[in-house]
């Protein structure tokens, strides 16, 4: 009887090595090291889940250093991202819970009153605790599988949001840069405006008295209000740029606001 179960055992531990389907392994294709008409172009060797570090930092600038931060803490997108994430390492420590056995312990308690009839027959109460463990052995690998495919999608959840963080961070950058360059044009169309008042002050006056013709008033005008036209442009761009950064920054439009590069103290 013994040696018949010590074969029984023999066999579940021999049928539990099987597992259910082949082992993946990647194609193997034949790619050069590097290309032979473009020197300096090698193999690609993509890391999604690397961290990025903080490049933004080259920039030098100290707003953007306090911005690009909140990104990853604070962004609608990312935080999402970063729940599914969590979500996918909570699933494979619940595929691999399922390799091992299950224990369980219930317990229940009655108080019951006794009969008045003798000496220290008060209330009693009682316990009683049941245990219970179950295995189900992975004889064909069948939860060995699941938690190999689980690990691979938390690793696919891991790389979608560490790339989703490099792409919002470097959008906010983008719109940074072209903030900053709106900054620049506004300042260079409040000169122009400013400049352009005066000259069409100058040929009003100069027409008054005689010495210029009214071609030169229409003229100057019009150069006025096409440097009025482009002032207002750069007022909106930066607005939009002023308000993509907010929500990147995972803030609300109408709270959140930059100075001008030149009101900054840097």
């Amino acid at each position: 009887m013994t040696s018949k179960w010590a074969f029984s055992l023999l066999g579940l531990l021999g049928l539990s090595g099987c597992m259910v389907g082949p082992d993946y392994h990647r194609p193997q294709l034949a790619m050069p090291a590097s290309y032979q008409a473009a020197a300096g172009w090698v193999r690609a060797a993509p890391a999604d889940g690397a961290p990025k570090g903080n490049w933004w930092q080259a920039f030098g600038d100290p707003q953007l250093n306090r911005l690009e931060p909140q990104v990853a803490v604070r962004n609608a997108t990312l935080l999402a991202d970063y729940d599914a994430y969590r979500q996918s390492l909570e699933i494979v420590q619940e595929a691999r819970g399922g390799l091992f056995p299950s224990l369980g312990l219930t317990g229940s308690a009655t108080r019951a009153k006794q009969g008045t009839s003798g000496l220290g027959t008060g209330p009693r109460t009682s316990g009683t605790f049941e245990g219970s463990a179950s295995w189900t052995p992975d004889i064909w690998g069948k939860i060995r599988r699941q938690v190999q495919g689980d690990v691979a999608a938390a690793q696919i959840s891991a790389a979608d949001l560490a790339n989703a963080t490099l792409s919002a961070q470097a959008a906010l950058a983008a719109d940074y840069v072209d903030l900053r360059a709106a900054d620049a044009a506004i300042a260079l169309y409040q000169a122009t405006v400013a400049a352009d008042t005066r000259s069409l002050q100058i040929a009003q006056n100069q027409a008054a008295a005689g010495v210029a013709a009214p071609s030169d008033v229409i003229t100057a005008r019009a150069q006025l209000d096409a440097a009025q036209a482009q002032l207002i442009n750069a007022g909106v761009a930066r607005a939009q740029y002023e308000h993509a950064i907010a929500v990147l920054a995972g803030q609300t439009p109408e709270s959140f606001s930059l100075p001008p590069a030149a009101q900054m103290t840097m």
